[in-house]
């Protein structure tokens, strides 16, 4: 697995960064698709892991753009109570 993550780890930061436009925010969804690589890579052929790999990072990527879109919501909301 070990050997997998590091030949995949770059192509994949890029391609969470293409979608999100985000360095930190990219660099989180790659570690939460690494944990879950980690996790499942039991379950998953060893020639079908890019892609699934790819799929994992894709779905944490739109994880990630769903929680920004309702954080700045939150935080104007607690500025308009004063609360910020």
């Amino acid at each position: 697995l070990e050997p997998l993550l590091a030949r995949y780890q770059g192509p994949v930061f890029r391609f969470l960064l293409g979608i999100l436009r985000d360095h930190h925010a990219a660099e989180d969804a790659l570690q939460d698709t690494v944990v879950q690589a980690v996790r499942k890579a039991d379950s998953v052929a060893e020639d079908g892991f890019r892609g699934w790999l790819f799929t994992v990072a894709y779905r944490q990527a739109m994880l990630a753009k769903r929680k920004a879109k309702r954080l700045p919501a939150q935080a104007c909301e607690l500025a308009l109570l004063g609360l910020v």
